[in-house]
């Protein structure tokens, strides 16, 4: 199971190349979502079923004829690729259904779904100059440590700290799960 690669057209978006090369006799990509390492894809095979298609996503912007590269995986493979979005998952088809006869790959599909929506289920929004206040503390490269940041902006997710100061820090958002949030007023 390794990678594939091939040449993607300046300006053509990830879900466009994806939704291309997985559309053929066996079935259709009937919804796409790009993330930065991953692309999820709503797939309906010939026999009707949605299923998620999870391709990890790599450029090669050197190589002029093999730019862009994916490795694929089918939800019952169990990909470590969580963050598959809301509209994709409430296009899919029943595990149950989808994987009849199949009760190792239906269970492993259960899996990742329920893991994907616990993951949205646990995000946080945030807006500008809102305080979060984290679940424990967070410690920074240059030796800082704070419970509580206020959001600097959101694109891209940068903090400051509450006390004020002069640094901006970024922050992984699976340190934000369990963080409580209070709007900016």
């Amino acid at each position: 199971m390794g990678w594939t690669f091939f040449y993607k057209p300046r300006g053509m978006s990830p879900c466009e190349a994806l939704t291309k090369e997985f559309s053929s006799g066996s079935g259709k990509v009937i919804a796409c979502s790009a993330k930065l390492n991953a692309v999820y894809m709503a797939y309906q095979t010939n026999a009707g079923h949605v299923i998620a298609l999870i391709s990890a996503i790599r450029y090669a912007p050197k190589d002029p004829l093999y730019n862009f590269g994916y490795k694929d995986m089918e939800e019952s493979m169990g990909p470590y690729y969580y963050d598959c979005p809301k509209k994709i998952l409430e296009m899919l088809t029943p595990v149950d259904i989808a994987y009849a006869g199949h009760l190792q790959a239906a269970e492993s599909a259960a899996r990742w779904r329920a893991t994907c929506w616990e993951n949205i289920k646990g995000r946080v929004t945030l807006s500008v100059g809102a305080l979060v206040t984290f679940k424990s503390p967070i410690r920074f490269t240059d030796g800082q440590v704070f419970t509580a940041m206020v959001v600097e902006s959101t694109r891209p997710l940068r903090f400051r700290s509450v006390e004020g100061g002069y640094g901006s820090y970024r922050i992984d958002r699976r340190a934000l799960n369990g963080a409580t949030v209070q709007r900016a007023l």
